[in-house]
């Protein structure tokens, strides 16, 4: 999603096509961390690139120019992730040095669509039915 110029509107697709109850899993660095997220470049009305910083790239293997970084997210993502899609995001940091998880940008993002389907198939708001998560999960 650094990648991506209009992640709002990437976010509102994912939610989309997400069923109720799933849940959409990525990695994104947050290179800002405690700091607001910046925009670092934006699609002018032209279609040409606006830079609004000194241009940044990620190495790419299909492009030997690397992909440009449009934004650089700080801990705000779950928030503006939140307002884009409906969705519910946490943000999941797991540092284990006995398991070689020791490194920088380890977050994981999960937002999850609410609702969960009922044994009927229908759709049925998380709290409406007590009994159902017992149901499904015994």
């Amino acid at each position: 999603m650094e990648h991506v110029f209009a992640p709002d509107r990437a976010l509102a697709e994912i939610a989309r096509t997400l069923k109720p109850g799933g849940l959409h899993v990525c990695t994104v660095p947050i290179v800002n961390k405690e700091n607001p997220s910046v925009r670092r470049a934006r699609r002018k009305a032209d279609g040409s690139v606006e830079h609004l910083l000194d241009p940044v790239f990620h190495g790419n293997p299909m492009d030997p120019n690397g992909s440009l970084v449009t934004v650089d997210w700080g801990y705000d993502i779950a928030a503006y992730w939140d307002r884009a899609s409906g969705l519910s995001t946490t943000i999941w940091t797991i540092e284990d040095a006995a398991r070689g998880i020791q490194a920088e940008y380890i977050e994981v993002l999960v937002s999850r669509k609410l609702g969960v389907p009922d044994l009927s198939g229908d759709v049925a708001p998380a709290r409406s039915k007590p009994g159902l998560l017992r149901k499904l999960f015994g």
